[in-house]
């Protein structure tokens, strides 16, 4: 243990509240008779050290994505009920959607995840509970429980059962890759060898559409950084 500087207790206070407002907005969402969400606060009126989710120069804090995950068109979200894994399905799009996916329990180090093969629907305009999966232990310093879509439009979904200092996480085995680029920016693909937590770019320019994310042993994403 030691003592944080500036910049570090920043960063990670910020990662705190992204998580803290991205859990707490998907526990509104997936609640059956809720219709929406407002949240304390959302930009800085000047120049200072806030919990705002932009800052005052319009930049993007942490916990402006976990905020934007949350209310993703498309989404799935865990939550234990009773001996069962609850799985919301969210569909704001006018499309059904239907896809395959791996749930179960992944190592945070990379290996051999203890995972079973499901699929699922969600149909159009709709928010509920899509399937029950049945709760196995496991090691929740060492695993995450996590359902992963084989579809990369739809973004996986992971129960926290422990604090992330908890974690008995590894060194991050990540990966970035050029894919294109065009005239709004460049887009990347980002793969991961085990669980990296809190995946950023820390640019001093462009703006990603997304960071600050978590990928699950063996998942890869593409994202769009504007300005690039």
């Amino acid at each position: 243990d030691r003592e944080l500087d500036l910049p570090e207790y920043i960063l990670y206070a910020s990662m705190v509240q992204s998580l803290m407002l991205n859990y707490s907005l998907e526990a509104i969402r997936s609640k059956p008779q809720c219709s929406g969400a407002l949240f304390w606060m959302y930009n800085d009126c000047w120049g200072e050290v806030g919990w705002t989710i932009i800052d005052y120069y319009l930049r993007r804090k942490p916990s402006f994505y976990g905020v934007k995950r949350a209310f993703e068109p498309v989404k799935l979200i865990l939550r234990k009920n009773g001996e069962h894994i609850a799985v919301t399905g969210c569909n704001d799009t006018a499309k059904d959607i239907t896809f395959s996916a791996s749930a179960g329990w992944f190592p945070l180090d990379g290996s051999a995840p203890r995972i079973e093969k499901v699929s699922i629907t969600i149909p159009a305009f709709f928010r509920g509970v899509v399937l029950e999966l049945p709760f196995t232990q496991g090691d929740a310093c060492k695993e995450v429980l996590a359902l992963k879509p084989d579809d990369d439009a739809v973004r996986s979904a992971v129960l926290r059962q422990n604090a992330t200092k908890d974690l008995a996480l590894t060194e991050s085995k990540i990966k970035a890759e050029f894919v294109q680029a065009d005239a709004d920016g460049v887009l990347v693909r980002v793969s991961a060898e085990n669980y990296c937590h809190g995946v950023h770019f820390n640019l001093d320019e462009g703006c990603p559409e997304d960071e600050y994310f978590d990928l699950l042993p063996g998942e890869s994403r593409i994202i769009k950084i504007q300005g690039l």
